[in-house]
């Protein structure tokens, strides 16, 4: 995709979706020391 404008880009987002997002949240925290700050 050619760019002529060095302000445009393509956007890529990304998303993780759980069936218990709870437990998911303190699985997280306790394998890789994640916190939660906005949930």
């Amino acid at each position: 995709m050619p760019v002529d404008d060095p302000f445009k880009h393509a956007v890529l987002g990304s998303g993780v979706f759980y069936r218990d997002p709870r437990a998911a949240l303190a699985w997280l925290q306790a394998a890789f020391g994640f916190e939660p700050s906005m949930v």
